[in-house]
């Protein structure tokens, strides 16, 4: 699944109220509010576009989450002091298992990215991608 940061609207009207405030403003159908095309969505894959830090304030992302089956999140993009960091917490909190994916995580600074790291130990398990490549490889065989 992926998030994107995409106002409802035009004038940034429906965002939450840090990003008025920050001046932070994606409007609805803009180039920046798409995925790179390296890693975009593909076919059938879920997009949630959000206005707000955590995707599931902004979002129907639990409820498609459960509908799913789904319990176990890898967590990955950007900015782990910030969306990332308010993500896991949420998602922890509603019972969500969590895996930071620290090395596909980005900050603004490395003193950021260590601090989110820190603050997140008691919310999810910290791994890098290779880790994480190596469980789902370990667990299909």
């Amino acid at each position: 699944m992926f998030t994107t940061i995409e106002s409802l609207t035009q004038d940034g009207r429906d965002q939450s109220l840090d990003y008025k405030v920050s001046g932070f403003l994606v409007p609805r159908g803009s180039d920046d509010a798409k995925v790179v095309p390296e890693i975009a969505p593909e076919f059938d894959e879920i997009c949630f576009p959000k206005t707000s830090a955590s995707v599931f304030n902004s979002t129907s992302i639990q409820y498609v989450l459960r509908n799913m089956g789904i319990q176990q999140l890898a967590v990955c993009g950007m900015v782990t002091n910030q969306c990332i960091e308010s993500t896991i917490r949420d998602a922890a909190d509603l019972g969500f298992f969590c895996t930071l994916i620290a090395d596909a995580t980005a900050a603004h600074s490395h003193n950021e990215q260590a601090s989110a790291e820190h603050n997140l130990k008691g919310f999810c398990v910290i791994q890098n991608t290779k880790d994480v490549l190596d469980l789902l490889s370990n667990h299909e065989t």
